[in-house]
């Protein structure tokens, strides 16, 4: 484990060390840290973008649940909604967007990973992480995830992809693992 990597768990000892682990710790290796808290400094903007332009302090003053839920049913903020939709129709139908071109290069190879997995396993192999905001949820991590759930609950039953897939899929779990983060005081 890196110095910077123990620096992370210490900062953020209320976080879950899979959370850590599956969000975090690509960042802190590419990105450094602590990030530089004026998240409009490159390389920082990264940070901020993953950390929802909030500072440490705030989320070192979160609570985590570990759930399972209907990914249908979760009641996303319009803004998470918009993103996954916008990436769902981007990798499922060719079409580039404004989201998935700022999802990278690396976005369509996420997309894939995560729609064969769900293909092979029925489920995520790591929990998104939501954000709790009053009576709405934030999607802070899994938006590939969420737009392969998409892609794969529409193409489950189609018997041409199924056809092409050439293997016999596992059936998906409609409820999925998910972390739910919840700032103090809500």
């Amino acid at each position: 484990m890196t110095e910077e990597l123990e620096q992370a768990r210490s900062d953020l000892s209320n976080f879950p060390e899979e959370v850590i682990d599956s969000w975090l710790a690509t960042f802190i290796e590419s990105e450094g840290w602590p990030p530089n808290e004026d998240f409009s400094e490159i390389p920082s903007n990264r940070w901020g973008a993953l950390l929802g332009n909030q500072p440490i302090e705030f989320w070192q003053r979160t609570n985590w649940k570990e759930d399972y839920a209907t990914l249908a049913e979760l009641p996303l903020d319009m803004s998470s909604m918009s993103s996954i939709a916008s990436l769902a129709d981007a990798y499922k139908n060719g079409r580039e967007n404004e989201v998935s071109v700022a999802m990278g290069e690396t976005g369509k190879t996420k997309f894939h990973r995560m729609l064969h997995y769900l293909i092979d396993d029925g489920e995520f192999p790591a929990p998104p992480i939501l954000l709790s905001s009053g009576s709405q949820l934030i999607v802070m991590d899994g938006y590939h995830r969420f737009a392969a759930y998409v892609v794969w609950s529409a193409w489950q039953n189609d018997q041409e992809f199924l056809a092409k897939l050439g293997k016999e899929p596992v059936g998906l779990k409609t409820s999925q693992r998910i972390w739910i983060v919840t700032p103090e005081g809500c």
